[in-house]
């Protein structure tokens, strides 16, 4: 099985049931402090950052409208 290499700056792993600290200061430095929640595109991009990818309970993919494919 062959592998592959991605290059990237950092990789935060969060578990629980709340959010934890690390992602709440995130939050805050690019103004999303009044969510729950990072809001991602279907690709996983930060809403507002096309080069910071989030997933898992922390965030929440903001899907695109059918009518706007249209």
């Amino acid at each position: 099985m062959e592998g592959m290499y991605l290059r990237y700056g950092m990789v935060v792993w969060s578990t629980g049931i709340g959010t934890r600290p690390v992602i709440m200061d995130f939050m805050k430095q690019i103004g999303r402090a009044n969510r729950r929640t990072l809001a991602t595109d279907e690709w996983l991009r930060v809403e507002g950052h096309d080069n910071i990818y989030a997933l898992g309970d922390c965030t929440t993919i903001d899907r695109r409208r059918v009518m706007e494919d249209v």
